[in-house]
């Protein structure tokens, strides 16, 4: 994709247009305004391809499917759904075992809430590729947006024993075991995932909420107190903290971090 084909440059041209038309080069506007029309017009247009003539399997064709698999990723980035998943339909005709094409483009078919045909480009993307990570966690999503949970707990699992360290698998699974009250076992995933690297805060947020489900308002206090260590300018990490010495009945505590959040407000002002 050059430049100029870029959604992103349509706006910033408009803008130029009107500082050209204040100073009067209104030739100069006139062609920025129509570079932009262009631009937003390419960008809405859907791509039309022809007949494939070469045979499965040989190298210019499976090439090329990789070169538009690309396209539809970069379509994705602009927030151009419909262009990507036309992109990606041509690169699984070009390519059938191309078991990112299949992954890529149920993550379009996923934006469009297609999510049977995701799950369907999901299952080809495992069957062509069995330690596809990233596909089992994307069907685990699927499934958990079909509150299909055994299942999505299933595909995380696979997707975290393929990837012990994937931090987004373990937050995921943990999080979807904490809506459904299994707090000691979602505690275990942001464990894990605090172990796996230590510099995300959310894991320890999470924790949070998940001790608090149990009662445990020590652990919980411990999380936001490293939280608080880490960032002790930002008022929201106390609020929390204070709402739990309010339930673990510390007042002097909690009457602490209430006015440690008054200061930092008032800095704010």
């Amino acid at each position: 994709i050059s430049d100029s084909e870029d959604p992103t440059l349509a706006y910033p041209l408009e803008q130029l247009a009107k500082c050209l038309d204040r100073i009067g080069k209104k030739d100069e506007a006139i062609s920025a305004r129509a570079r932009a029309a262009k631009i937003q017009k390419d960008a809405q247009s859907i791509p039309h391809f022809g007949k494939i003539l070469l045979p499965p399997g040989a190298p210019a064709r499976i090439k090329e499917a990789e070169e538009m698999r690309l396209l539809g990723q970069k379509y994705m980035r602009l927030d151009l759904q419909s262009k990507a998943l036309a992109y990606f339909d041509r690169a699984v005709a070009l390519d059938s075992k191309n078991a990112q094409a299949y992954k890529d483009r149920a993550s379009a078919e996923s934006w469009f809430d297609m999510t049977t045909k995701a799950i369907n480009d999901l299952n080809l993307a495992i069957k062509l590729k069995p330690d596809f990570a990233q596909a089992y966690f994307d069907r685990g999503m699927a499934y958990e947006s079909l509150s299909q949970y055994p299942r999505a707990l299933s595909d995380f699992g696979r997707a975290i024993a393929l990837n012990p360290r994937d931090i987004e698998s373990l937050g995921t699974r943990g999080k979807l075991l904490d809506v459904m009250g299994k707090h000691k076992e979602a505690i275990a995933d942001y464990t894990r995932a605090i172990a796996s690297d230590t510099t995300h805060y959310w894991p320890y947020v999470q924790r949070a909420v998940a001790y608090t489900s149990l009662k445990q308002y020590q652990d919980a206090i411990n999380d936001y107190t490293t939280l608080i260590e880490r960032a002790p300018d930002d008022y929201e990490y106390y609020e929390y903290r204070r709402d739990l010495y309010i339930k673990a009945g510390d007042k002097a505590k909690a009457q602490a971090d209430q006015k440690t959040i008054s200061q930092l407000k008032s800095k704010l002002k």
